[in-house]
């Protein structure tokens, strides 16, 4: 649900920052973002703690807000 209220603008790097699961396709997923009108602010990222490996992007949605998306390795 999109709400709109006077006085209030997208987050930006300023608000909460939200995180989705991806399952595998993460680059499919930010393929969508981009063909969506969003744009991606940090492209996939290998995340490696020696004992498991995911990966994570962020990306703005078109309203201007930054989110995430987030995939296992």
């Amino acid at each position: 649900m999109l709400v709109e209220t006077e006085g209030f603008g997208p987050a930006g790097e300023q608000g909460c920052r939200v995180c989705f699961g991806a399952a595998a396709d993460i680059d499919g997923f930010l393929m969508r973002v981009e063909e969506a009108g969003g744009r991606i602010n940090q492209p996939k990222t290998r995340l490696d703690d020696g004992d498991s490996v995911a990966y994570l992007a962020w990306f703005y949605d078109t309203e201007g807000n930054l989110l995430g998306v987030h995939a296992p390795g």
